[in-house]
């Protein structure tokens, strides 16, 4: 099994990526959180599983992509 979690990218300044737009390492932590409970919680059950985090503006085409 994979587990991921979407860290929410708000846009774009003038077109161009800018990096405040990106999460903060304090919003990252918290999703890395996230996934290291769900995996260990798994793991515990015997399931063979991975994790990560990813950072995208649309959730909905990276699950798509990912999946």
């Amino acid at each position: 099994m994979h587990v991921f979690c979407i860290a929410r990218v708000w846009g774009t300044s003038f077109g161009m990526p800018n990096p405040g737009l990106m999460p903060s390492r304090h919003e990252w932590g918290q999703h890395r959180n996230v996934v290291g409970e769900e995996v260990a919680a798994l793991e515990q059950r015997g399931v063979d599983v991975t994790g990560h985090v990813l950072a995208m503006r649309k959730a909905t085409k990276r699950i798509v992509r990912e999946a």
